[in-house]
């Protein structure tokens, strides 16, 4: 499969200035990550600042939502912790893979040198939001269950626990790419459909729910088929991206804790409502540079991948020329 392109489009207000890409080249881990930086510190307000305001309403929800609300020596509120349960895992969830998706078109708009809107890169995400939401629970699942049947199998058997922790490795690596390849390539499941329009509602919503679950099931088996050959190179990043991304989730997970907070607030003496914009604002910003960063890695990794096997720095020159000579047609 070959990665979505489009045609060129006149700049309009409020696009993404992405048109300037660098030289494909393999990369090594260190290469990959100062790629990665680079593409984040030149497009910071359209990658991150995009995905911080994504954040903004669920991080909103926090001073009402948070565990802080649900300390009371009073009965147990269930409704309040299904809420609490729904805006601190499910939406949080959607949010990460509606961004992730997000900057992984705007990065690939940058690497083929073409200008790519914030709203088309929405539009893609959010065309293939259902798609990519499954494409993280199945993984998630497969990664947990896995995991967890060797890890409760380790106590009968000591020797299961490491074949617990080579199957985490082992599987996050091989599904890694999984929604880049979702977002970047051409949908198997749309194009097998399109000439067969169901006439009614119901025969419409199954074709779309077929199309989207063999969306899924070849974007697993694309990443498994890329990643072959890339284990150490991508454990030099894996690990180094999980380092850098650490501090700046740390202070969310930190400030959300219902006795952290309680002490910052009577050592900072400040209203309780000026605290909780301020800790809105700024875990919105620290959320979307982790969000936005992990999905320019995994693109940048991605494209470094089909380099390496198929050669796609040449496809991709081509590519760049072609959309440069139509754009010069346009103009004329």
């Amino acid at each position: 499969m070959a990665p979505a392109s489009g045609r060129p489009n006149p700049e309009r207000g409020g696009r993404a200035e992405l048109d300037r890409g660098p030289e494909l080249c393999p990369l090594d881990a260190g290469g990959l990550l100062d790629a990665s930086f680079e593409i984040l510190r030149a497009h910071f307000l359209a990658c991150a600042g995009t995905c911080a305001l994504l954040w903004l309403p669920v991080r909103a929800l926090q001073p009402y939502l948070g565990a802080h609300t649900l300390i009371s020596p009073e009965a147990i509120e269930w409704d309040r912790v299904m809420l609490f349960l729904v805006s601190s895992s499910l939406l949080p969830v959607v949010i990460q893979t509606v961004g992730a998706g997000l900057v992984t078109t705007l990065v690939h708009g940058h690497m083929v040198g073409r200008s790519v809107g914030v709203a088309e890169a929405l539009a893609v995400a959010g065309r293939k939001g259902a798609a990519l939401c499954l494409v993280a629970l199945a993984a998630g699942v497969i990664v947990a269950t896995g995991t967890g049947t060797l890890g409760v199998m380790g106590f009968f058997c000591p020797p299961l626990f490491l074949g617990a922790g080579a199957f985490l490795l082992v599987a996050t690596w091989r599904l890694w790419l999984a929604p880049a390849v979702l977002i970047l390539e051409p949908s198997i499941g749309a194009a097998r459909y399109q000439d067969r329009r169901a006439r009614s509602p119901v025969g419409r919503g199954g074709q779309w729910i077929a199309a989207t679950l063999e969306d899924v099931i070849a974007s697993f088996g694309r990443s498994i088929r890329l990643t072959a050959g890339t284990f150490w190179r991508w454990l030099g990043v894996w690990v180094m991206l999980a380092v850098i991304v650490s501090f700046f989730q740390a202070p969310t997970a930190l400030t959300d804790q219902p006795e952290l907070r309680r002490w910052l607030l009577d050592q900072m003496a400040v209203p309780t409502g000026l605290f909780d914009l301020v800790h809105v604002l700024s875990t919105s910003l620290f959320l979307g540079v982790v969000t936005a960063f992990s999905a320019i890695v995994i693109t940048v990794f991605y494209l470094d991948a089909r380099i390496r096997r198929e050669g796609l720095d040449l496809a991709m020159r081509l590519e760049r020329l072609r959309l440069r000579a139509a754009a010069g047609r346009g103009a004329s």
